[in-house]
């Protein structure tokens, strides 16, 4: 059931919706185009972040791939750091909506950090190696170091960890996660835990088991590695 869920709920996102959706716009045959053109551009320079690293990707080389000429690219995305921001916003925006979503759902606190884990696995899994790109640079931001993330990916960012430190706190209210340890260390585990899968999903992309890593990662988060 749980599956079920997290499938429709990617549906859902995919499609361009989002909790703050309340009237349905439909958008003229202009704007649908020009959403499809920096959607393609989007796509090409994510596969080429992922292939060949950030600092090693050029305008030039996401224009080839995406066969736009780099005048057209440019007018769409003032530079690469506009189109890296672009994509990360894309990817909050997305894991944002979706932990609401779950987060609004009628069950157990402890169902619903199950269907957060089985949504960031899924996450992981459709887009691992553009996902270290980013958390290492997360890594060098928290460090206090030069980063590629703006002032915006940085806010949404932390909205997204404010949701799960908000499940955290419902969980320990509820009695399924020790309350005599603070939300934000718990976040921290959980923080370290979704990075060792993702490199374990980049590792083993051909066979990572997205099913286990849930199962594994949910025992591991709750009840620790001790017998």
């Amino acid at each position: 059931m749980v599956v079920q869920n997290i499938e429709r709920l990617f549906i859902f996102l995919n499609n361009g919706s989002s909790v703050g959706d309340m009237v349905e716009n439909k958008p003229s045959r202009k704007e649908r185009e020009f959403k499809q053109r920096k959607e393609y551009i989007l796509e090409s320079a994510e596969e080429l972040f992922a292939e060949h690293g950030y600092e090693n990707t050029s305008m030039a080389m996401i224009a080839e791939k995406s066969e736009f000429s780099v005048g057209s690219v440019y007018n769409l995305f003032p530079s690469k750091n506009d189109i890296y921001s672009n994509l990360l916003i894309g990817k909050l925006t997305n894991l944002y909506d979706g932990i609401s979503l779950i987060l609004k759902r009628d069950i157990t606190s402890l169902e619903k950090i199950r269907e957060v884990i089985e949504f960031n696995m899924n996450l992981i899994h459709r887009s691992e190696k553009f996902l270290i790109i980013y958390m290492n640079d997360v890594a060098r931001y928290e460090w206090g170091l030069d980063s590629c993330i703006e002032s915006s990916d940085k806010n949404l960012h932390l909205k997204v960890l404010d949701l799960i430190v908000k499940l955290i706190k419902e969980a320990q209210i509820d009695g399924f996660i020790r309350s005599d340890i603070d939300p934000e260390k718990t976040l921290l585990i959980f923080k370290k835990l979704t990075f060792a899968y993702l490199l374990d999903a980049v590792s083993k992309s051909d066979v990572f088991d997205v099913q286990k890593s849930v199962d594994e990662m949910y025992d591991i988060f709750l009840h620790g590695v001790g017998t």
